[in-house]
């Protein structure tokens, strides 16, 4: 697979996908890369520092991130497949994406127990002991619920695939709202996040025609557009009492698809940016070894004892998110690089005899169809 980005956007060409366009690489990279910045300042640097102005500002700034980073990932998993998944089960490579979301999630939850009962420091959201890592097999409490969900979706919206967009997509945006009703399940809450996000991956799936339409030609009007809505959404919410579950999340649905198009919008502009846009979309055709690997990283500062001493310093808490995020992506992905040589490839890969089996057309390689998987992130 090429990347090329000279004066504009160009396909990025490979045997799977030759329609892919390089946007959908460098928007994967920005979602991933604010995932990686929100948990490091989460699990690292808010419960050692106080409410000084330097970590206010980062605060405040990834709050803002969180209105579109999951809803992005999962618009642009569901763009991926979405000839695909409407053609059902009738092209079997569905049955491989989703199989292969399940054997990562699977392989990454049984790597998380492992590390977890070694390490001897705090792993926010890790496997305690085994019977945490058989209730997850179907009830995520990691951050591994995202695979998880990929898996779920492919096969619910294939075997959906004679119901007409028109139909699904109030369907999944009423599903998404139900969620505020949804019974909380004491430490597994996480179940929830994967019926709300169902929605997103429906825009990918059934609004694929407009969001190509959306990324071709002229961006200004349609990046001022989306960002009026958002921020006018943000205002509101923010501002006005609102009363009633129903209504807030509503809003922040409408909030969250607002301020996603609106990323979408931004990261065509950047595309036109090679020096900018040439490591994102590296980046974004990553995105599974960072968003696995990085947990497992936060971990490992979290090993380092004196944090609150290191975060006496004003400069430090500036910059320790952005030095942070370069660390932790940089070490990721050389810990892939180097893995994915080797027969322990097959914690980022699953065993393509496996594919064969299920695409029942014998033994050979199919890296094209894992290519083209969604659950690439």
């Amino acid at each position: 697979m090429r990347f090329h980005l000279r004066g504009g956007l160009a396909p990025v060409t490979s045997e799977s996908q030759p329609n892919r366009m390089g946007w959908v690489d460098v928007a994967r990279a920005v979602a991933v890369l604010a995932i990686v910045l929100m948990h490091f300042q989460i699990w690292v640097i808010a419960p050692y520092v106080g409410h000084s102005l330097d970590v206010t500002i980062w605060t405040k700034f990834i709050e803002q991130l969180n209105a579109f980073h999951l809803p992005l990932l999962f618009v642009l998993s569901g763009f991926l497949v979405a000839d695909r998944v409407r053609s059902g089960f009738s092209d079997r490579r569905t049955l491989v994406s989703a199989a292969r979301s399940y054997y990562l999630y699977v392989v990454w939850l049984a790597i998380y127990w492992l590390m977890s009962m070694s390490l001897e420091t705090r792993t926010p959201m890790g496997v305690p002991d085994v019977g945490s890592f058989i209730s997850q097999l179907v009830l995520p409490r990691s951050i591994l619920w995202f695979v998880l969900a990929l898996a779920v979706y492919v096969l619910v919206f294939s075997a959906l695939s004679r119901f007409p967009a028109a139909l699904m997509l109030p369907a999944s945006a009423l599903l998404t709202l139900s969620t505020v009703w949804m019974p909380g399940v004491e430490g597994a809450d996480l179940y929830r996040r994967v019926v709300y996000y169902a929605f997103f991956f429906g825009i990918g799936v059934y609004l694929k025609p407009a969001l190509l339409k959306f990324t071709s030609g002229p961006m200004a009007r349609k990046l001022l557009l989306t960002l009026s809505i958002y921020i006018i959404l943000f205002v509101v919410s923010e501002t006005l009492p609102l009363s009633g579950q129903l209504v807030r999340a509503g809003l922040r649905l409408a909030r969250e698809t607002g301020a996603t198009f609106a990323v979408i919008a931004i990261v065509v502009l950047l595309c036109r940016v090679s020096f900018v846009a040439r490591p994102l979309a590296s980046i974004g055709r990553q995105t599974l070894p960072i968003y696995v690997l990085h947990l497992p990283a936060i971990w490992v500062f979290l090993a380092y004892p004196n944090w609150e001493g290191v975060f006496q310093s004003a400069a430090v808490r500036a910059l320790m998110p952005f030095l942070a995020v370069v660390v932790i992506v940089s070490a990721t992905l050389l810990i892939h690089k180097a893995v994915i040589r080797t027969p322990a490839r097959v914690l980022f890969e699953m065993p393509s005899a496996w594919a064969d089996r299920i695409l029942r057309k014998g033994p050979r390689r199919i890296e094209a169809v894992q290519a083209a998987a969604p659950d690439r992130l």
